[in-house]
């Protein structure tokens, strides 16, 4: 009886941990952003880009709306959250437009374009 007992519980805490981290994912934040948390970014079309934080993990934000130039433009400026994360409550800055965030999350970095020589 105390094996069962222990094995169902064993079998919540993985379901109750595996949730958190689901959960955890979809919210992620970039800690400490206006103190130089953000790395590096690469644009994924005109709506999405992915962004490597200080921890060197990348992380996957999707705007709210299109933004046309952020396929081709080389700055960008990050507007963290009041408490300087950035996440899904911040936005960033493109040709003088602002932008904000429908979310961010945990995401393998962006696949890299093989290099064409002529």
């Amino acid at each position: 009886m105390k094996a069962r007992i222990l094995v169902t519980a064993g079998a919540f805490m993985v379901l109750a941990s595996s949730l958190v981290a689901a959960k955890t994912a979809e919210n992620a934040s970039i800690h400490f952003a206006n103190y130089g948390g953000i790395r590096e970014w690469t644009a994924d079309g005109n709506q999405r880009l992915y962004v490597r934080g200080r921890d060197r993990r990348w992380y996957h934000a999707t705007l709210r709306e299109p933004c046309p130039g952020l396929p081709t433009t080389a700055r960008i400026k990050f507007v963290p959250d009041r408490a300087g994360n950035f996440d899904r409550y911040s936005s960033i800055i493109v040709n003088n437009q602002q932008y904000g965030l429908a979310s961010l999350s945990l995401s393998d970095p962006p696949i890299r374009k093989a290099t064409v020589r002529p």
